[in-house]
């Protein structure tokens, strides 16, 4: 467990003409609880998808936990991280409920749910 914790936002990238702005204000909200953002929207343009699901992988894998952005179901990338997160027993949530509920996810659930003890945030 990081010092403050690492969260991973997950949400519709391709296809949305607005996902920069979108992906930002997530982070600014994130960021206000004093939290560290691993943002995939500030990857560079230009990358094979494999490419982005390969980043994104080992991003995860570096985060405390995953918030998945309200339109993540319409991204096959987000539904495959989704996937990963499960397979993985990776902590996740919505990003709405970690924001609305974070004081009550405290390190030792995200430490259980880690550890493969799975627990819902």
């Amino acid at each position: 467990m990081h010092e403050r914790p690492v969260i991973f936002l997950s949400g519709k990238i391709t296809g949305d003409p607005n996902y920069k702005e979108k992906f930002d204000e997530a982070q600014r909200k994130i960021e206000r609880i004093d939290l560290v953002v691993l943002n995939p929207a500030k990857l560079p343009a230009g990358l094979f998808p494999g490419d982005y699901a390969r980043i994104c992988f080992a991003m995860i894998d570096a985060a405390d936990i995953v918030a998945f952005l309200p339109d993540w179901e319409d991204s096959p990338g987000a539904r495959l991280e989704k996937l990963y997160c499960e397979y993985t027993l990776k902590a996740h949530c919505e990003l709405e409920l970690i924001l609305a509920e974070w004081e009550d996810i405290d390190n030792e659930t995200l430490r259980r749910y880690n550890q493969h003890q799975r627990r819902d945030c």
